[in-house]
């Protein structure tokens, strides 16, 4: 349903018709004396009788609530609000006589005509009462305030919904209006290529795409090698597909600064606007501009905000902005101008958009010896070892580019606060700062790293939370038992390479524990046995719960949603069920009504449903086989009392656990009874009734 809009003269119309019904409202109470709160009204007879004979004659009291003037001699006094008003005798018509006793009682009245009030002054003068006169407005300058209330109704109903009409036209883009001075403001920014820095020593861990920039800044230094000699023409756009974080904007300005030409940067979300019409008018302003500059890199961030693929009938504020943008990028008109856009999600991109942008640049997250790289160009300026960045490097599959400079930035940033707190306890003790950098230098260490890369996972370690020490001990069977057992188990009987890089049960503000697991080397692609154990991984929380605490908490709420989330794109979308078949739908772990029938879809959930009861049963299996080996009660004791085990020290743990497990086939097949539950509830209340007063504040 449409929305009604009233025209701009409707609202000029009431707004007139209220300014003038206030003014007429105002007009009819101006000059009328109203009740004074200090006075009663009177008539003539009685004021006149209390002037000659002040004893005898009663008048009424005054209006309760109000007070009387000051205590003082009796007085008569005589106000004349506006010297213009007469009536038809030519007698003021607003003339009030104001008596005021002294008992502190006051009265007035209002006089009709001149015998009326000669008789009262007379009676006032005999009786020796003081008279004073007052007259607000001289006869010879005075001016009516009906006449300026008149004139202000004129030019306020009329001239104000003008002005008012006025500028809602200009808001709206009229001519000289705020539209217009928003076009000529641009929104985008314009960088010479000697005020960019970056250069392709900065760009590591993508040395393909490098290759592929390195191309495109020769095309612009020297166009017409190309096509004098092999009838080429340099691409018009450019493409720049990647997930966030993996250097898109930084080669961008790395193609500007070595090619040397002007660089002109804009977000996507900046040509859509409120105003119809504005967005399109920003672009041709865009590449007005970029005419005047000849040859330049025009930069557009996230171009899906305005690119979205255009859909059937009544084209929107969008699509007229996209029809102008395809237009000048590849029109009659041809632009100098060279067109590269950023985006995360091409696959919603409108088809005229992409062929207009042949050039496709992928931007992956590097692989292990990218991400050393990477590590060492922003580790230039910092005191780190190399052998601890290799470490760091192989623990963080699938970190983007920006992912591992904020991690290293976490750790600077914790080094300098350990060591600021460390020397300052030296120096306290007498040593000079000089002795207390000796003993603690100042340099990043391989705790650091780690504290930094826990940051950017978790967020800040919440150090002034108060733990109960049996939700310790759940969180530490739910990590451990569950999440690092189930995965190491796993990754010892070859059915995946994922491997456990730490476990901790230390809140942040992110969650309160945590068991880091990564693939053993850079994956490409998933085998159906993988994509089990992940889901076996995943259950593990949940199933270490069940099988050692007897209990179901919230906890596992983001571990199922992985888990079904690989589960069923593993059945919809890669084929791995005899079942359902072979056939790809569904999007982000769930199917939409309109991709497949009803039994299909029915048959989808229920397979998916199959899977993850078979990998829960599984987890649990496993739980329960780590649960007989009396290391693994060992390291959970470790784990509650240091908080965190590493990778090293988590695999010196398991590997007595996992060969007690092989020492004992018979735990393969192990069913759970109320005594083992009996002998877990035993051992939990121990390590509670233990660590009760030694869990303090984290």
């Amino acid at each position: 349903m449409n929305e009604f809009k009233p025209p701009r003269w409707l609202w000029g119309v009431g707004l007139s018709a209220l300014i003038i019904g206030l003014g007429s409202y105002a007009m009819g109470h101006m000059g009328s004396s109203g009740e004074h709160p200090l006075y009663t009204d009177v008539s003539m007879e009685q004021l006149e009788a209390k002037l000659a004979a002040p004893t005898a004659v009663p008048l009424p009291t005054p209006a309760p609530g109000t007070s009387a003037p000051p205590a003082g001699p009796d007085q008569l006094t005589i106000k004349q609000l506006h010297a213009l008003k007469r009536n038809r005798d030519n007698f003021p018509s607003d003339l009030v006589l104001e008596w005021t006793s002294t008992d502190q009682r006051a009265w007035r009245a209002h006089p009709a005509t001149q015998a009326d009030f000669d008789r009262t002054r007379t009676e006032a003068r005999d009786h020796k009462v003081s008279i004073k006169e007052e007259v607000l407005a001289e006869e010879s300058n005075a001016i009516d305030p009906a006449f300026i209330m008149m004139i202000a109704l004129v030019v306020g109903g009329l001239g104000l919904p003008v002005i008012l009409m006025l500028m809602m036209g200009r808001a709206q883009g009229g001519p000289g209006g705020h539209a217009a001075e928003t076009v000529n403001k641009s929104v985008g920014h314009w960088i010479k290529p000697e005020d960019l820095t970056e250069t392709f020593d900065d760009v590591a861990g993508i040395d393909e795409v490098v290759d592929d920039l390195q191309l495109l800044v020769e095309m612009l230094k020297d166009p017409a090698r190309i096509k004098d000699k092999f009838g080429g023409n340099v691409p018009r756009g450019a493409l720049f597909e990647g997930g966030p974080g993996t250097g898109k904007t930084l080669c961008a300005r790395v193609i500007a600064r070595m090619a040397g030409v002007p660089f002109f940067t804009i977000a996507g979300s900046s040509f859509e606007e409120m105003y119809v019409g504005l967005g399109a008018a920003r672009a041709r302003k865009m590449f007005e501009e970029a005419e005047q500059k000849g040859v330049c890199l025009i930069f557009i961030d996230e171009i899906d905000a305005v690119g979205r693929k255009r859909q059937n009938g009544p084209g929107g504020v969008g699509d007229a902005t996209l029809n102008q943008l395809l237009v000048l990028m590849d029109g009659f008109q041809k632009s100098k101008a060279i067109v590269i856009a950023a985006t995360n999600r091409s696959d919603i991109l409108d088809e005229a958009l992409l062929r207009r942008l042949p050039w496709k640049i992928g931007f992956p997250n590097p692989d292990q010896p990218g991400r050393l790289k990477i590590l060492g160009i922003h580790a230039r300026n910092k005191p780190v070892r190399r052998e601890d960045l290799v470490n760091v490097a192989a623990t963080t599959q699938g970190f983007s580019g920006d992912a591992l400079r904020n991690a290293l930035n976490e750790a600077a940033i914790a080094s300098s606060q350990r060591t600021r707190y460390a020397q300052a306890a030296i120096v306290a003790t007498g040593a000079t700062q000089a002795q207390a950098e000796l003993q603690v230098p100042n340099e990043i260490t391989s705790a650091d790293l780690f504290e930094g890369l826990l940051r950017h996972l978790m967020g800040p370690a919440r150090k002034n939370i108060q733990l109960n020490v049996r939700e310790l001990i759940s969180t530490d069977i739910h990590e451990l038992f569950g999440h690092a057992f189930c995965c190491a188990y796993q990754h010892r009987k070859g059915r995946t390479e994922d491997v456990v890089r730490f476990v901790t049960i230390q809140p942040r503000s992110r969650a309160g524990g945590l068991a880091f697991i990564t693939p053993e080397r850079d994956l490409h692609f998933h085998s159906e046995s993988y994509v089990h154990s992940q889901a076996v991984t995943a259950f593990g929380g949940s199933a270490a719960e069940l099988e050692i605490l007897n209990q179901k908490t919230s906890g596992i709420d983001n571990d199922f949603e992985k888990a079904y989330s690989s589960i069923h794109r593993a059945v919809s979308r890669w084929g791995m069920s005899d079942k359902v078949g072979i056939l790809s739908v569904g999007q982000n772990g769930r199917t939409a009504a309109t991709e497949v029938g009803e039994t299909m879809r029915d048959d989808i959930d229920a397979e998916c449903k199959r899977i993850g009861n078979e990998m829960h049963a599984e987890a649990r299996r496993i739980v329960r086989m780590c649960a007989q080996s009396e290391f693994a009660w060992q390291a959970l004791e470790e784990l509650l009392k240091e908080r965190i085990l590493t990778q090293d020290r988590f695999n010196v743990l398991f590997e007595k656990v996992f060969a007690d497990i092989e020492s004992h086939p018979e735990w393969e097949k192990i069913e759970r009874s109320e005594a083992m539950f009996s002998a877990y509830h035993q051992r939990v209340d121990a390590l509670a009734a233990k660590y009760k007063d030694k869990v303090e504040v984290a």
